[in-house]
């Protein structure tokens, strides 16, 4: 366990460095270092959840050239990923590392040119994303990432039609997760009432009580010849009642929503209002689904989480005395949390960390 540990304790470093004035300048030295570490880390590795799930659909894709459509489950971008990259090289440990790359690398772009404390978001990144999806369900977060970079310009001008069809595209190509949302995020530019709010509240909640009865409605409804049945019906056969997760993501948008109506921020500030709106969506959807299916709920959710690491260096940034060191502990906590959490929690999957280094 010691080489999580040692990267869970660098990632914490570097998250709290990050908050010193006095050593901003070194803002892109502090990023390329933690960004290495985190590419060699998760692009050198030799386990991970569905890293076998990965290696055997990567050995049984042909080159570019020859390609042929696989595994259903896959995206057929993805799938034309892995091809494009065999036409170059079969090695698989290298693609990993090609893919943590790309991913973090978008990252880095978005951190730049969305947050107000870059190094600090892309720790924060590292909390719910490096174990579990760069390490684990690699296609999600760079399909997330692309989403991010192509439609919040497009939310910016208010271009809903453009957000829609590219979501669509994206989700199609690189995650079906994102499909799920794909309706909702030409809407994430709007400034929402706390009267809106509550009647949002009551919905998810109504859909959480009534959760039962339409999970089984939706499992019989389900064609066979459903170009998504196989991956919905396992996605349906994960539902659960309450988890930690849920309150996690209620406690945390509580707190983010109080300090951004506090210092005003959702209402003057566009880019923030729509990283909290997407979030907010993200915890609405999780209550609504959780107990239809923690499948859709956690990974149909997963790109709107990811709106958090923009969300808190806003606020630290614009909080003042008392409220910065709460947020700023609070941050750091969530994330040491995350991390922590999740390295305990799939043995099996990650233990012990293997290398081709």
């Amino acid at each position: 366990m010691f080489p999580y540990y040692a990267i869970i304790s660098f990632l914490l470093l570097f998250g709290v460095v990050s908050l010193d004035k006095r050593i901003s300048k070194f803002n892109n030295g502090g990023i390329l270092l933690v960004s290495i570490v985190v590419i060699i880390f998760s692009g050198c590795r030799m386990c991970g959840y569905d890293y076998y799930t990965y290696l055997d659909h990567f050995n049984s894709l042909p080159d570019l050239y020859a390609y042929k459509r696989q595994e259903s489950t896959f995206e057929v971008g993805y799938e034309y990923v892995v091809s494009a990259f065999k036409t170059f090289s079969n090695n698989f440990n290298l693609f990993l590392f090609f893919y943590a790359l790309v991913t973090i690398l978008m990252v880095i772009f978005l951190s730049k040119k969305y947050s107000p404390l870059p190094l600090l978001s892309v720790v924060l990144f590292c909390g719910p994303f490096l174990f579990g999806q760069i390490m684990g369900q690699m296609r999600q977060p760079l399909a997330n990432c692309l989403l991010y970079m192509c439609i919040i310009p497009f939310l910016l001008r208010n271009k809903k039609w453009s957000v829609f069809f590219i979501s669509l595209f994206i989700g199609f190509c690189l995650h079906k997760s994102i499909i799920l949302i794909a309706i909702f995020l030409p809407f994430m530019g709007k400034v929402y009432s706390k009267k809106q709010l509550k009647q949002f509240g009551l919905i998810s909640i109504g859909c959480f009580i009534l959760s039962s009865v339409v999970h089984n409605y939706i499992l019989n409804i389900i064609p066979n010849s459903f170009l998504l049945a196989k991956t919905a019906i396992n996605y349906l056969n994960s539902n659960v009642s309450f988890n930690l997760g849920m309150l996690e993501r209620i406690v945390l948008f509580v707190v983010v929503l109080f300090y951004s109506c506090k210092y005003r921020l959702y209402a003057e500030n566009k880019v923030f209002r729509i990283f909290l709106n997407l979030y907010g969506l993200g915890m609405l959807l999780y209550i609504s689904l959780i107990h239809v299916s923690s499948e859709f709920a956690v990974r149909g959710t997963n790109g709107l989480y990811f709106s958090i690491i923009f969300i808190l260096p806003y606020l630290i940034k614009k909080a003042i005395g008392r409220d910065k060191s709460i947020l700023i502990v609070g941050s750091i906590l969530w994330c040491s949390y995350l991390l922590v959490s999740f390295v305990l929690r799939l043995p099996n999957e990650y233990y012990p960390y293997q290398s081709i280094i």
